[in-house]
């Protein structure tokens, strides 16, 4: 079995298994088995199945750092690992341990974001589209939009409109009009639900 180690960082470097990348360790980790940065040498399985074991604590307390700074969906955590170039076997076998655990709930996540981008007056669509970025399945966004967006839909479509109607305040009421409707729509609201709370608003100021 050929192994090769190349430099990620000083500290830091990627295992690469018969020209396959495995993942990465600690330099220090590697020392102990004899191996060194810009290095290529033949190990025994013996030797490999160590460094397997090194390799699998290691991701774990990575994605366990990873889960501690906010909660997060499987799709962020599985391109996190490739992004550290984890081999998808172990990827998948550390995401399933940490959704058994309930240290990762794809759910959860998803509720927590929701409600975060309505408290940003993210429009429906822009909600829609940064669930699917993150893997969210639509049956999940569907009942959140539900439970959530319902309600905030007015007011969130009113604070957009204030907040672009200041922006162009001294321009006249039509070109005033005219930059709400192409800003709210570029946002994803449709023409029909902006119309009217577009000249409603406008008519107060």
């Amino acid at each position: 079995m050929k192994i090769q180690i190349k430099n990620r960082s000083k500290t830091i470097s990627y295992i690469i298994l018969d020209y396959v990348y495995q993942g990465i360790l600690p330099n220090k980790i590697l020392y102990f088995f004899a191996l060194f940065p810009d290095a290529e040498q033949e190990v025994s399985e013996e030797i490999w199945q160590d460094i397997e074991i090194e390799l699998e604590k290691f991701a774990w307390q990575k994605l366990l750092n990873f889960l501690a700074y906010r909660e997060r969906s499987e799709k962020e955590c599985s391109l996190f690992f490739k992004k550290n170039l984890f081999n998808e076997e172990l990827s998948q076998r550390l995401i399933s341990k940490a959704i058994k655990l309930n240290y990762l709930n794809s759910e959860r996540f998803a509720e927590l974001f929701v409600q975060s981008l309505i408290e940003q007056n993210r429009s429906k669509n822009e909600i829609v589209n940064k669930l699917y970025e993150k893997g969210i399945e639509n049956e999940v966004t569907h009942k959140l939009l539900l439970k959530y967006y319902q309600s905030a839909h007015i007011e969130i479509l009113k604070q957009n409109i204030l907040k672009v109607a200041k922006r162009y305040s001294q321009l006249p009421k039509n070109k005033q009009r005219e930059k709400i409707l192409n800003n709210l729509i570029r946002k994803g609201f449709s023409y029909s639900e902006i119309i009217s709370e577009v000249a409603a608003i406008l008519a107060t100021e």
